[in-house]
């Protein structure tokens, strides 16, 4: 079970972190995952699952963070933008803080 007091810390480091990056879009934002079944993106199925069982939403969200900070870091050593690479550190602080508090 993940020790995050609130679900509500996740939904802030995620709309702290969309803000900033949309922040530095030249465009309007796209999805461009929609559609798209990748590790730590859970399904509609899994989704389902989740919001009956404790467990699996729990199990979700720590394969959601893992993968995350993977995509995070692998990011943060290609990434030459200031402002980016910023908002690249942070992501990597909430989700290493994430994780640990699980």
């Amino acid at each position: 079970m993940l020790g995050l007091t609130d679900r509500a810390d996740l939904r802030e480091n995620r709309t702290i972190e969309l803000t900033a990056l949309r922040k530095l879009l030249d465009a309007p934002y796209v999805n461009q995952h929609a559609g798209h079944d990748m590790p730590g993106m859970p399904t509609d199925a899994e989704i389902a699952l989740a919001a009956t069982s404790r467990d699996a939403r729990d199990q979700f969200v720590r394969t959601h963070l893992t993968e995350s900070l993977e995509v995070v870091r692998s990011a943060g050593s290609a990434i030459r933008h200031p402002p980016t690479a910023e908002v690249v550190r942070l992501m990597e602080s909430h989700r290493t803080a994430e994780l640990a508090a699980g």
